[in-house]
């Protein structure tokens, strides 16, 4: 849900009339709409078991799961698992030298979950020397070392550090749900005040930003979003940053106004 799809203009939930589809393992129901955001929910038939897989959101709460600048400290394995099934892991993933330097469209990843971890285009990752936007949806298997992760900058301008500590859920601006201070796992040392570590903002963008990272590909069209964005929202701050829109109260009360009324019809029985 984008918060830059907000229009003021209110107007009644339109809940479709259409009949749902079945087709093999899911039904695609009517669809639901509030004022300018139409959603088509899916159910499945038969229940499906999720627990091999985490989400970025989970993981980095928990600390199973660390983002890091490329180089930092706090990614790196104080001790690499040993099996066939990590060797092959990490054979099948981009594996990030430790020696290398901070990079605007590429990060360290490390999960240690346990788990096969689900990435979606559009994520944002907050803290580190700049904001981020995961550039592409993906799977990452449980790895002992670090893998690279391509991401697009969401603030243009800021390239110094600062400790990651946002609240997940959108909470920005440093709101204080912080992971807390320990060691996870057997490997990674994770330290939530570092300034090169990433806190999940819970949060995906906008379309036109996704589509400029994801199709695109282009760093200043990126950019280009994340301004036009915060001068539509009225969310203008001093290093350009993407998260200031979820920071923002007006925008928070306008998004909740939609997750209401889309669940009282998404969530009913039946």
């Amino acid at each position: 849900m984008s918060a830059a799809a907000l229009l003021p203009a209110p107007q009644a939930l339109n809940v479709g009339s259409a009949k749902g589809r079945a087709g093999g393992e899911w039904t695609v129901l009517a669809p639901v709409s509030y004022k300018n955001l139409t959603i088509f929910p899916v159910r499945a038939r038969g229940a499906s078991a999720t627990d091999a897989y985490i989400t970025l959101d989970e993981g980095t709460k928990r600390g199973t799961v660390v983002i890091t600048e490329k180089g930092a400290q706090a990614a790196r394995p104080s001790r690499v698992r040993r099996g066939a099934q990590n060797a092959a892991n990490v054979a099948n993933q981009q594996a990030v030298s430790y020696n290398e330097g901070a990079s605007v469209n590429e990060l360290a990843l490390v999960n240690r979950s346990g788990k096969k971890l689900l990435l979606v285009a559009g994520e944002v990752v907050v803290g580190g020397q700049q904001d981020r936007i995961v550039q592409e949806d993906r799977i990452i298997p449980p790895v002992s070392v670090p893998v690279a992760l391509s991401v697009f900058c969401v603030e243009h301008g800021r390239w110094t550090p600062r400790a990651a500590g946002y609240a997940s859920g959108g909470g920005g601006g440093g709101a204080a749900e912080r992971a807390p201070a320990r060691v996870v796992a057997e490997s990674v040392e994770v330290r939530p005040s570092s300034p090169a570590r990433f806190s999940s903002l819970g949060a995906v963008a906008h379309p036109k930003l996704r589509a400029a990272a994801q199709d695109r590909k282009e760093q200043t069209a990126v950019w280009s979003e994340v301004q036009k964005n915060n001068e539509k929202l009225k969310t203008e701050n001093t290093t350009d940053t993407y998260q200031e829109v979820y920071a923002n109260k007006q925008v928070s009360v306008q998004l909740d106004d939609y997750i209401r009324a889309l669940e009282r019809e998404v969530l009913q029985p039946g």
